[in-house]
């Protein structure tokens, strides 16, 4: 993830990028999205994203799960390269 920020950044200015720990629990996640949803990396969805974007929701929010997933979800959003097969 690091890399395609650094490759797009405009891109990286429209998104709010947290890090956090590695370790369990991941609190801000949990909060977030619900405990079953810790792993990461994680797309946090705007309201305005577009439907079917999303991997699972919690509460209303929408989120996007796994690294694949996560570059398909921007290509989509931002118009960047297609990630590579």
């Amino acid at each position: 993830m690091e890399g395609l920020l650094s490759c797009y950044p405009e891109m990286a200015k429209s998104l709010d990028v947290q890090r956090i720990s590695w370790t369990r629990p991941r609190q801000v996640l949990v909060d977030l999205i619900g405990p079953g949803s810790q792993s990461v990396p994680v797309l946090i969805l705007a309201d305005d994203a577009p439907d079917g974007l999303e991997t699972g929701s919690f509460r209303g929010r929408r989120y996007v799960n796994g690294k694949d997933v996560i570059l398909l979800s921007l290509s989509v959003r931002y118009g960047i390269d297609d990630p590579h097969p």
